[in-house]
């Protein structure tokens, strides 16, 4: 019961909702880093580059659902991988999309590893991690170069091998819950939010 109940606010698991009064629920809305409020991908037309591929570079606000859009437009169009959206759209409208990186040859069997993020709401800079971890593996293997995080660091022969398990990934499955969840409570509970937080 501990792992189903692990994502749930302590209004949730005690079988409440959350409401105006609930005072612990408005002060747990930071997560510290601010949410970005434009689009540092220039309508898909600048690709996101990861810290594996650069030597200094400064994150200093979480992409917002259209940055994450943005720049998956961006990295599709410059390193020309195969792109998928889901069949149907979410209440609010969104689409859900994602990419088909590397492997063996052009059937749908030669992708192995499937990568999602934000799933879950909450999950914040999951989004970010995962379009900048395959932005530095398509840069690396398009460039010739390898990956340094840190002191850790693969040479491109590493790169070329983890692609070529052939990777499906999907950057940002729940854009709905992470449109809330990029609002302030008040703008939600007041209805100047963009969303509707009770079909989220």
């Amino acid at each position: 019961m501990a792992l189903a109940r692990a994502c749930l606010t302590p209004e949730e698991r005690d079988g409440g909702h959350i409401t105006k009064r609930t005072g612990r629920f408005w002060q747990r809305q930071s997560s510290g880093t601010p949410i970005g409020t434009g689009d540092r991908f220039s309508a898909g037309t600048i690709a996101p580059r990861g810290l594996g591929t650069q030597s200094s570079a400064s994150f200093s606000t979480i992409l917002n659902v259209n940055e994450v859009s943005s720049g998956f437009k961006a990295l599709a169009s410059i390193y020309s991988f195969p792109t998928f959206t889901a069949p149907y759209t979410t209440f609010e409208g969104r689409s859900i999309y994602g990419g088909l990186v590397g492997g063996p040859g052009t059937c749908k069997e030669a992708y192995r590893a499937y990568f999602n993020a934000a799933i879950h709401a909450r999950e914040r800079g999951s989004s970010d991690g995962l379009l900048y971890f395959m932005s530095d593996l398509l840069y690396a293997n398009k460039n010739g170069v390898g990956l340094t995080y840190g002191k850790k660091t693969y040479t491109n022969a590493q790169v070329k091998t983890a692609l070529s398990v052939g990777i499906a990934f999907v950057p940002l499955s729940n854009p709905d819950g992470v449109a809330v969840s990029n609002f302030d409570m008040h703008q939600i509970l007041s209805g100047s939010a963009c969303c509707s937080m009770s079909h989220n």
